[in-house]
């Protein structure tokens, strides 16, 4: 049995998906690319940021512009 097969399915935390679909939201980020690094399917990425941007799940970002830490403190 292959290590993929004995995995399954994977869970990804509300945080994770947050953390994720933000960094895909980020200005010159490539949606694909950021899947790619992050081992996300692109088609469940793009899943996650319809469903974020439409208010579907309310624990999900709507799409909205990140300013960089530094501007912060």
């Amino acid at each position: 049995m292959s290590e993929a097969a004995k995995r399954g399915r994977r869970n990804w935390s509300l945080e994770d998906k947050w953390r994720i679909v933000e960094e895909a939201q980020l200005p010159g980020n490539s949606v694909a690319e950021v899947a790619r690094r992050r081992g996300v399917n692109s088609n469940l990425l793009f899943r996650w940021i319809r469903a974020a941007e439409a208010g579907q799940d309310a624990n999900l970002p709507g799409k909205r512009i990140l300013c960089p830490s530094s501007t912060l403190m």
